[in-house]
């Protein structure tokens, strides 16, 4: 990932110490990055199967890259404040490379994946909370939670609590009906989610609706994926579209159902930024299946919506015995954003610039 601007930033900051003499790579300095070495020189990165459960899940090969460790392990708080918004970016990018590589291969050893958020959060100054390491973090949108209550909703955002409590009248008589009607025609055509984020059993996904620009837009409207199979379900959701940009001026960009089936494991990860958050509307869940995050436990209800962030780490993990739990998800931009005055339209690789919001 961005390994480009890891390159740069080991050159800036002097950390390439290059392969010593007994031909390892990086600097011996007592600390836990020691460890972090030998496991990246073991290559002892396999502790899930590389072939897939499902033919369409992708292998979510994640590899160390050396430049990134070296680079994270030379950082400096001194680094991370004469770093512009790019800048800090990629050094979060740097840091959720080694992240992503410890929580998919390095199970036995999340102790270090804690001990390097720790030092990012108390020592490097780059992120505000140890469980939430998304790399493109909008610093200005005051306190964030992984799970927001109904009564935080209500007090914090009325707007979005009113939209909520609209869209949950329709779960049962708009979104399930249509959706069962479209499974009993096989017209419901899912698909296995691509991300490589299981690693085992299935988990699907049918588009409903998305905006027509993936940047946050105060103009950007939703668009229905497939109107003429789901009429109902697409029009509450360009209602809950309207309510959410009358009460705070930006709304949803993407929505879905989302399926998960028997036996999967859905690894430990956050969402890229913190500038968007989920709503997650329960559909089917019949045996109680838990979305993870550190400190709390969530139970999708059926017929219950709740407000998430995902850029707080999250896992799931199905058994065989756990029967198939289906939810509607949308994805909006986070309500506090449009009163920050800007966002970031940054992609993947930390490239992009500054919105303005007049």
């Amino acid at each position: 990932m961005a390994h480009r601007w890891a390159i740069l930033l080991c050159l800036e900051t002097s950390v390439f110490k290059g392969v010593s003499a007994d031909g390892s790579h990086g600097l011996r300095d007592g600390s836990f990055f020691d460890e972090l070495w030998e496991l990246y020189e073991a290559k002892n990165d396999t502790l899930w199967p590389k072939a897939p459960r499902h033919e369409h899940i992708t292998w979510r090969d994640v590899n160390v890259n050396p430049e990134d460790l070296q680079a994270v392990q030379g950082m400096t708080r001194a680094d991370v404040e004469h770093a512009d918004f790019r800048r800090r970016c990629m050094q979060r990018d740097q840091h959720q490379g080694i992240i992503d590589w410890l929580t998919t291969h390095q199970l036995r050893r999340l102790d270090l994946r804690h001990r390097l958020m720790d030092r990012a959060v108390h020592e490097l100054g780059l992120y505000k909370d140890t469980r939430q390491w998304a790399h493109v973090l909008h610093e200005d949108l005051g306190a964030g939670a992984p799970w927001h209550s109904k009564a935080q909703v209500k007090s914090r955002w009325p707007a979005l609590s009113a939209a909520i409590a609209e869209l949950e009248k329709k779960l049962f008589t708009v979104f399930n009906v249509e959706l069962e009607e479209a499974r009993a025609a096989e017209k419901f055509d899912d698909e296995e989610q691509a991300e490589g984020l299981h690693v085992t059993g299935s988990w699907t996904q049918r588009w409903l609706a998305y905006a027509k620009s993936a940047a946050p837009s105060v103009k950007a409207s939703l668009r229905c994926d497939n109107e003429a199979m789901f009429p109902k379900s697409c029009a509450a959701l360009l209602e809950f579209d309207a309510a959410l940009r009358a009460g705070h001026g930006l709304g949803v960009y993407t929505s879905r159902f989302s399926i998960i089936h028997p036996g999967t494991k859905v690894v430990l990860h956050t969402a890229p930024t913190n500038q968007r958050i989920k709503l997650h509307c329960g559909i089917s869940n019949p045996d109680g299946l838990m979305l993870r995050f550190t400190d709390v436990n969530m139970t999708w209800q059926a017929g219950v919506c709740e407000v998430v962030d995902d850029s707080f780490e999250h896992e799931i993990e199905s058994s065989m015995e756990q029967r198939t739990r289906t939810i509607l998800e949308l994805k909006f931009w986070h309500p506090d954003l449009r009163a920050s005055g800007y966002a970031y339209n940054m992609k993947e690789d930390c490239t992009g610039h500054g919105v303005r919001f007049q």
